[in-house]
C-alpha cells in the first residue's frame, strides 16, 4: 500500500531524470572573438544563442555599431533583444580622438576626406567576417540580416547592396543610403531585399530630406522598404524600439523563402541530344557522342548510361 502511494512521486523522478538523460544536452554558449585582417586588424565579438549547434541554420545578424562605439557596447545593447540570432559584430578599422576627451579613443567607420576608400575597406571587412563566421560555425545556408545605427546604418546599406547574395534584409536606425557608394554596388543589388529604415521623430543628426531620398532610391532598385517614425524619440534607440525592430527581424525570418536550405545542384549532362515533345524524330548519333564510326557503342564505353540511352535511341526509331 505504501508503494502504490510513493508511485506518482517515482514515477516523476523517472521520468524527470529519464528526459534529461534522452534530451540534447544543451549547453550555455559562450561568446567568440576573432581577428579579421584586412589592410588592418578588425576585432569580431560573436554572440551565439543560449543553445546553440553548428550546422544548425540558426539565423545570423550582423551588426555594424556606429560612430564612437565598439563592439563590446553594441553587442551589449542587441543581446537582450535577439537572443534568436547569431550576433556578429565587427568592429570598426578606424580609431579618432574623441573631440570631447582627448585621452579617449573612439572608432569609425569613415575617415575625413577618404569616404569612398573607407567604404571599400569596410565593404571587405563585413564580407571577411562573415565568410570567416560562416565556415567556422557551419552557418553557411543560415539567413543573413545587416543592422547599423547611424553611421553603422550606412555602411549596413552599402554592405547589404555588397552582399546582396547572401542577405535577406537589412536594418538601419539612425541611418541613411549614402551617396559614396553610387559608385560600385548598383541600386538593382537591393531588387526583392526587404529594407527597415527606422529612425526617432525628434532626431536632429538624420533630416526627413536624407531619409526620404534613401527610400526612394531603394525602391527604384526594386527593394521592399519599410518605415517606422518612432514618436518623440531622438537618435539613439532604447528598449521599446529594439523590440520593435527584433519582432521585424524575427518576422522577416520565419517568413523567408527557403533559398539558403537547400544546395542548387546543375544539370547533369548525360551526352544526348534531347527528344523535343510531340516528335518521333530520334536524335542522331553524332550529335549525341555516340557514334565512333560504326554507330554502335564500344563494350568499353558500354555502361549503365550508355545502355540506356541507346535504348531510347532505339525506341525511338521503332515508333
Amino acid at each position: 500500500m505504501e508503494m502504490v502511494k510513493r508511485l506518482p512521486l517515482l514515477v516523476y523522478i523517472f521520468c524527470a531524470v529519464g528526459w534529461s538523460a534522452l534530451a540534447p544536452s544543451s549547453v550555455q554558449a559562450k561568446d567568440r572573438f576573432y581577428d579579421v585582417r584586412v589592410k588592418v586588424r578588425c576585432n569580431v565579438r560573436v554572440i551565439l544563442p543560449t543553445t546553440f549547434r553548428k550546422g544548425s541554420n540558426t539565423p545570423i545578424l550582423l551588426a555594424v555599431h556606429g560612430y564612437g562605439m565598439t563592439h563590446e557596447d553594441f553587442g551589449t545593447m542587441l543581446r537582450r533583444y535577439f537572443g534568436s540570432f547569431v550576433i556578429v559584430i565587427p568592429e570598426a578599422p578606424h580609431v579618432h580622438i574623441d573631440k570631447h576627451d582627448a585621452q579617449k579613443s573612439v572608432y569609425a567607420w569613415f575617415a575625413k576626406d577618404r569616404y569612398v576608400e573607407n567604404l571599400k575597406l569596410a565593404m571587405r571587412v563585413l564580407q571577411r567576417t562573415l565568410t570567416k563566421v560562416e565556415s567556422d560555425l557551419q552557418l553557411e545556408r543560415s539567413p543573413v540580416i545587416v543592422m547599423g545605427y547611424s553611421q553603422g546604418g550606412a555602411v549596413a546599406i552599402a554592405g547589404a547592396g555588397y552582399l546582396h547574395r547572401r542577405v535577406s534584409a537589412v536594418i538601419t536606425y539612425g541611418g541613411w543610403l549614402t551617396v559614396h557608394q553610387e559608385g560600385f554596388i548598383p541600386l538593382s543589388s537591393y531588387r526583392g531585399m526587404k529594407v527597415l529604415i527606422a529612425r526617432g521623430e525628434r532626431d536632429k543628426r538624420l533630416t526627413v530630406e536624407v531619409v526620404n531620398r534613401s527610400i526612394r532610391l531603394l525602391r527604384s532598385g526594386g527593394a521592399k522598404v519599410t518605415q517606422r517614425v518612432f514618436p518623440r524619440m531622438l537618435h539613439r534607440p532604447f528598449g521599446a524600439q529594439l523590440t520593435s525592430v527584433a519582432e521585424w527581424a524575427n518576422d522577416v525570418v520565419r517568413h523567408l523563402r527557403p533559398r539558403f536550405f537547400f544546395v542548387r545542384r546543375p544539370p547533369v549532362l548525360v551526352g544526348r541530344a534531347p527528344i523535343r515533345p510531340g516528335t518521333r524524330r530520334a536524335p542522331s548519333l553524332k550529335s549525341s557522342g555516340l557514334d565512333r564510326g560504326s554507330g554502335r557503342i564500344s563494350a568499353h564505353e558500354r555502361g549503365e548510361r550508355g545502355g540506356r540511352m541507346q535504348r531510347e535511341v532505339d525506341s525511338a526509331r521503332r515508333d
